[in-house]
């Protein structure tokens, strides 16, 4: 990346971070910025020995810092809730999201149904219920308990809050009563979409044995449901949850993956595969926003490459970047899949190409273990921002159990498809159930001789890790040009 486009890429980051975190006035920070972009325009137009490289990034970094600053000032505010205290509340809600499997239970999002609440018609609610309660995307439910605002969840971290409100999500009732009421009422792309999901769950339960049809469930659908809390506990512990929970950094492993399987084909077919992946992955899982702009960021990449201008990579991710960010600053602020996903889709870019192996390592290896490890190094700073834990053995784990992913898979979708013939369904199951237990077995081990490092990380820790991290591959840059 050039200095001028560092310079304006850092900038405007740097000014939707200052506008958030920054103790003064928006207009306090607004002119002084704007003041020093006049003094470094100044001294960049009268003073000759002034016109360099350096003075010209500065006045660019200072411009794009101010606008970054004005962007974020200007986002649209959070809506304030019609109720600022917890109501006690029987209401006909329709459920507007895919619910998701959290530890011990499951929420979902909900909209307003009937005409008894028509000035909150154009807000949504978060419900949090238990795992046996059944219902679907697009079900009308009659629903009693306690609506409060989701700023009363103590439980629920500062910049959940401030993404739900974004999302127009001010409320929420906990662990209600619910009586399912009619159905069919979503739209019908994710009617069909979670048509496909249940599909898919109660297929796998029918063929697959537990452990393995929870294991399978989370590999093609996202789907933690039907892993057991003990063995999520040990998922997380040798940080490897990333395999059963959808995110932007499960697809850029996924991604980087079948890129290593399928790199003997040509570069076309390589990308197709890897896209064709990520996009059904997306789709089954519920084409939400996260995911969706995880997408993004790896059909970035595959653009770049297809057209020949790989060395151009960084530069097209960098104005996707810039722009999903302009369009609501909320993304870098408040969004965490969104942040790890440009972390590791930059890891991909940027690490992978400088990471080395000896020879011997069988290239089929050495490109998962470089792309993978560059994921994870890109990741680690926000890891310990946000949860102030690391695994420090994820490392060994992943490059043990990340291969055998893509096998698994392939059973866990031949089993989707030949499960119309009973005893061949049956068979790639069996398969699939043998497959899985060498991944049980090395996330057990591993789990039970280490345990997380707690490593509490702030602000600066985090933008200071990433300094480094930058100045390695800078550093490594300039060593392949000598």
């Amino acid at each position: 990346m050039k200095p001028p486009f560092l310079s304006l890429f850092a900038g405007f980051l740097i000014g939707v971070i200052w506008s958030e975190y920054d103790t003064f006035s928006s207009s306090t920070s607004i002119a002084f910025c704007s003041l020093l972009v006049l003094a470094s325009a100044l001294l960049y137009r009268f003073v000759s020995y002034a016109q360099t490289l350096f003075v010209r990034c500065v006045f660019i970094f200072l411009l794009f810092c101010t606008v970054g600053i004005i962007r974020t000032e200007i986002a649209s505010p959070s809506a304030i809730p019609l109720y600022v205290s917890p109501v006690s509340t029987t209401t006909t809600l329709v459920v507007t999201s895919i619910p998701e499997t959290h530890k011990g239970s499951i929420s979902f999002g909900a909209a307003f149904h009937d005409g008894h609440t028509t000035s909150m018609n154009a807000s949504q609610i978060r419900v949090t219920t238990d795992l046996y309660t059944q219902f679907v995307y697009g079900d009308v439910l009659l629903v009693s308990g306690v609506l409060q605002p989701i700023t009363l969840n103590r439980k629920t971290p500062d910049y959940l809050i401030e993404k739900l409100q974004r999302e127009g999500i001010l409320y929420e009732i906990v662990f209600p009563e619910i009586e399912v009421r009619n159905h069919g009422m979503g739209n019908t792309f994710m009617t069909l979409v979670s048509d496909i999901r249940s599909w898919i769950q109660n297929t796998i339960q029918v063929f697959m044995r537990e452990p393995t049809s929870g294991l399978m469930s989370g590999l093609l659908i996202g789907d933690k449901q039907g892993i057991s809390k003990e063995w999520y506990d040990m998922f997380t512990s040798v940080g490897l949850t990333h395999i059963i929970v959808l995110s932007g950094y499960n697809l850029a492993i996924l991604y980087a993956l079948l890129r290593g399987l399928t790199r003997r084909a040509p570069l076309l077919i390589q990308h197709a595969v890897a896209m064709a992946a990520v996009v059904m992955l997306i789709i089954v899982s519920g084409a939400e926003a996260p995911a969706i702009r995880a997408g993004i960021l790896l059909f970035t990449i595959t653009l770049a490459e297809l057209l020949g201008r790989q060395q151009n990579t960084g530069y097209f991710l960098s104005l996707v970047v810039l722009l999903m960010i302009l369009v609501d600053p909320a993304y870098l602020l408040h969004d965490v899949s969104f942040q790890l996903s440009v972390a590791a889709t930059y890891g991909l870019v940027y690490l992978a190409p400088h990471i080395f192996l000896p020879r011997r390592v069988p290239s089929f290896l050495k490109t998962i273990i470089k792309e993978t490890t560059a994921a994870q190094i890109a990741v680690i700073p926000l890891v310990l921002f946000y949860f102030g834990t690391l695994s420090w053995i994820s490392f060994v784990v992943n490059i043990l159990v990340l291969p055998m992913i893509p096998i698994l898979m392939v059973f866990g979708l031949t089993t989707l498809l030949v499960s119309i013939v009973g005893i061949v369904g049956e068979l790639s199951g069996a398969i699939a159930h043998v497959l899985s237990s060498y991944v049980f077995f090395i996330v057990e081990f591993f789990a039970s001789v280490t345990s997380p490092l707690l490593i509490p990380t702030d602000l600066f820790s985090l933008l200071g890790m990433y300094a480094m991290i930058l100045m390695w591959v800078i550093t490594q840059q300039r060593k392949q040009k000598l």
